[in-house]
């Protein structure tokens, strides 16, 4: 398949890590393939669906996109809107019974008790990294992920989300990734690789998804690395592949069913790809261009 756009790539890593969240590690090891969407053994969301990663970065990206004033109430509404509009599983429970109840930003904003660590401010914060600095994509992922998650960790793991993919956008080696996040993130070991099952805390997220990305070189291998570590595997898988998708030297051979069979309804596959081109155009993004003969590096990644 073609390279997707962040947006697309995003949804797919999620769709498919949908598949794996904190299931069986051997059922992992077996079935984790790369050849297609997998139902989850517990049931819920169909194979090839998204879930609330893609949903609320879609809510961010829309407001990135809008008019809107930067604030609080407007940022809720748009989060609010891309739930409504499209209710689905995947959320947790206490927030999607906060969403199903209100009825407008103002509202959901005074429920909301922001003293969240875990990953839900980071894993909509992708689009964030399309900011011309990294210090405005920070700035940006930080400000959205607090009004779910305004805890040190729960907004610096946004702040590195967004910072990977502005740092992939800017076409940085990816072994140098983890010593990137160091200098713009500091205070974490993100050049220890991580290993084993990846909660959903915010830090563990980003550091299992730096580590798929340091250590992998194409985009199935990225897709596979982030899912083989078992956990929280969707939001890994969805931030690794948005950000790999904005590096001109991370190639696409992600089989052509991820694409087929990913969702394609009213805010599926073709609204999905719509918004990238949006992005893009609005924030004077060019697309990632691979290198003609890039070079073939053994090894792993980092010290």
């Amino acid at each position: 398949m073609d390279k997707p756009g962040l947006m697309v790539a995003l949804a797919i890593g999620d769709a498919y890590g949908a598949g794996f969240e904190f299931a069986p590690p051997e059922m992992v090891a077996k079935t984790n393939t790369v050849q297609g969407y997998r139902p989850h053994p517990k049931g819920g969301i169909k194979p090839g669906r998204y879930t609330d990663d893609t949903q609320l970065s879609c809510g961010v990206a829309e407001f990135m996109l809008s008019d809107d004033p930067w604030t609080t109430v407007y940022l809720a509404r748009r989060l609010l809107i891309a739930f409504k509009r499209d209710p689905r599983p995947g959320y947790a429970s206490g927030f999607y019974n906060v969403l199903l109840e209100c009825q407008n930003g103002t509202e959901l904003v005074q429920k909301l008790t922001p003293q969240s660590d875990r990953s839900g401010g980071a894993m909509r914060a992708g689009p964030c990294g399309l900011y011309p600095t990294v210090w405005e994509a920070m700035d940006m992922a930080v400000w959205q992920a607090s009004i779910t998650h305004a805890t040190v960790n729960g907004m610096n793991a946004a702040a590195a989300a967004a910072a990977l993919v502005f740092a992939c956008r800017e076409g940085q080696d990816q072994r140098d990734l983890p010593h990137y996040l160091n200098n713009v993130v500091p205070g974490y070991p993100w050049a220890t690789p991580w290993v084993g099952p990846v909660s959903n805390r915010g830090i563990p997220v980003l550091r299992a998804v730096v580590t798929a990305l340091a250590g992998n070189k194409t985009m199935k291998e990225i897709l596979k690395a982030s899912v083989a570590f078992t956990g929280d595997t969707d939001t890994v898988a969805a931030l690794a592949m948005g950000a790999a998708a904005m590096h001109p030297d991370i190639p696409c051979d992600l089989p052509d069913v991820l694409w087929d069979k990913l969702e394609n309804g009213p805010y599926g596959r073709d609204y999905l790809r719509k918004l990238d081109t949006q992005l893009l155009q609005s924030f004077h993004v060019v697309p990632p261009v691979p290198e003609e003969d890039p070079p073939d590096e053994e090894g792993l990644f980092y010290a």
